[in-house]
């Protein structure tokens, strides 16, 4: 683009493509390094969380195996007394 500027006679159109490529020498890299911090991000949650992780969809449980509810002393009577004739 600078030499398009250049060829035509445009000092302006020459001046705006050296502004290009010095903003983009400052830009590229400031992108990359939070791409690059993304994917890692990215990497860290598929490792502790999975592909369900990510996404939402992991089941969440209702309540944890091998805990008691309210009614279950009751239940847990009544087996014994069936089981011992009680």
């Amino acid at each position: 683009m600078v030499m398009q500027g250049y060829h035509s006679g445009s000092l302006i159109v020459a001046l705006l493509g050296i502004f290009k490529a010095v903003v983009g020498l400052l830009i590229r890299p400031a992108v990359g390094t939070l791409e690059l911090a993304g994917k890692s991000a990215h990497g860290v949650g598929l490792l502790f969380l999975g592909r369900e992780g990510i996404s939402g969809t992991i089941q969440k449980r209702a309540r944890a195996p091998g805990t008691l509810t309210d009614d279950s002393d009751e239940v847990i009577c009544g087996h014994l007394h069936h089981a011992f004739g009680k």
